[in-house]
């Protein structure tokens, strides 16, 4: 994840704590890729983004072969 990476998700996350919220929960694809840099290929994948910490990627098993699991560089 380079620096603008990062300073988007901080932004992000210091409004789902203006907001009261624990976490932001997506499933458009356009919304996984902008959280998570993968694009899902069937469109069965979650990104979720908690309010500090790093974004989860939850996706269907056949998908995980095209996605790179061992986190951002």
């Amino acid at each position: 994840m380079d620096k603008t990476d990062a300073l988007r998700l901080q932004r992000m996350q210091e409004k789902i704590k203006v907001a009261g919220l624990d976490a932001l929960v997506c499933r458009l694809p356009e919304n996984v890729v902008y959280l998570t840099d993968y694009w899902p290929h069937h469109g069965f994948s979650v990104a979720v983004l908690p309010k500090s910490g790093k974004p989860l990627l939850f996706l269907p098993e056949f998908e995980a072969e095209y996605a790179d699991l061992t986190g951002p560089k």
